[in-house]
């Protein structure tokens, strides 16, 4: 099979702590340098990112919304690649056959769009990147229930929604199904250009751009059997990623078409099993026995504190019908 090309869309804003692992990672890879593109959306750094990301050769883009949605949506405009892919400022990939991995499930004509089966899991990393890692992502909801789309470490699971998974050897074939599309599109996903064509995408929401591929019968993927870090520096940092979605949810800047069909009563349970404690120190417990590492005691914390800020935060938007910075 001939090299595709890749383009990787890549927005950034004051990401001067990470962006350099981030580009060392993609430009360390064993992959012709000719064969792919780093496009840098940038929404108005004032630090010194951009002075790093001139360091190699990429492509600066200016981001006039500032906002991520609408930057990729310039990167994607911009691709030239057959393959665009997409990573944030804050991964950092050690894999250098990432790329290769990555496109080994594009062979095949059926697969829409690829990512990695699970996150990088590095015992130097600090407490809350290696505790995102083996949950599978930076929010305990998505695990309650069932949206994950990596691999979780306690319950041994990429994904709780309905999906038909074949084992190809190298990467996962996966058929979704319309309304149990697990929450797919962000960190490390590529999908092929042309399907921009047939699908809408601005503002690119992932999730929504996932959920229409799949809705237009384009609904088989690949979960290529590599990872790639999503780097935290502490427990306040993850929170107030937290914040920040919940409030941009609750102001209108997100605006979502596909929301899971979660129902309120499954969204009531997980919210008790978080406030309760219980069945979190259980699952912490069981992660511990599959993968020993003392960052799973942040899991009855994390899972409390998500509860907390969503409930909090929800119920004043609704009784105050606005937010006071």
């Amino acid at each position: 099979m001939k090299k595709l090309k890749i383009s990787v869309v890549l927005p950034t804003y004051n990401n001067e702590r990470t962006i350099k692992q981030c580009l060392e990672g993609i430009f360390g890879q064993k992959y012709s340098s000719k064969e792919f593109e780093v496009l840098i959306v940038d929404g108005g750094s004032n630090d010194g990112t951009l002075n790093i990301c001139k360091q190699y050769p990429v492509k600066i883009l200016k981001n006039k919304f500032k906002v991520e949605e609408k930057g990729r949506v310039i990167g994607i405009n911009a691709a030239k690649g057959e393959i665009v892919g997409f990573i944030d400022a804050d991964n950092i990939i050690y894999d250098k056959q990432f790329f290769n991995k990555i496109l080994i499930p594009f062979e095949d004509k059926e697969i829409s769009g690829v990512d990695t089966l699970y996150y990088d899991y590095n015992k130097k990393d600090t407490l809350i990147t290696r505790y995102c890692a083996l949950l599978s992502g930076d929010d305990p909801y998505s695990i309650y229930l069932g949206l994950n789309d990596r691999l979780c470490f306690f319950n041994g699971k990429w994904t709780g929604m309905k999906n038909k998974t074949r084992d190809k050897g190298k990467y996962f074939k996966v058929k979704v199904f319309s309304g149990e599309v697990p929450t797919m599109g962000s960190n490390g996903f590529f999908v092929r250009k042309n399907l921009f064509k047939v699908v809408a995408y601005d503002p690119f929401i992932h999730t929504d751009f996932v959920n229409e591929l799949v809705e237009k019968g384009y609904d088989t993927f690949g979960k290529a059997k590599v990872g790639l870090k999503h780097d935290l520096t502490n427990f306040g940092d993850f929170f107030k990623k937290k914040i920040r979605r919940v409030k941009r949810r609750m102001k209108g800047e997100i605006k979502l078409k596909y929301n899971y069909d979660i129902s309120m009563l499954k969204l009531l349970w997980a919210s008790i099993l978080f406030a309760t404690f219980i069945v979190p120190i259980f699952d912490a417990f069981r992660g511990f026995l599959r993968k020993k590492d003392s960052a799973w005691v942040l899991h009855p914390f994390a899972c409390f504190g998500v509860f907390f800020i969503y409930f909090t935060y929800t119920l004043f938007y609704t009784i105050f019908g606005r937010w006071v910075n």
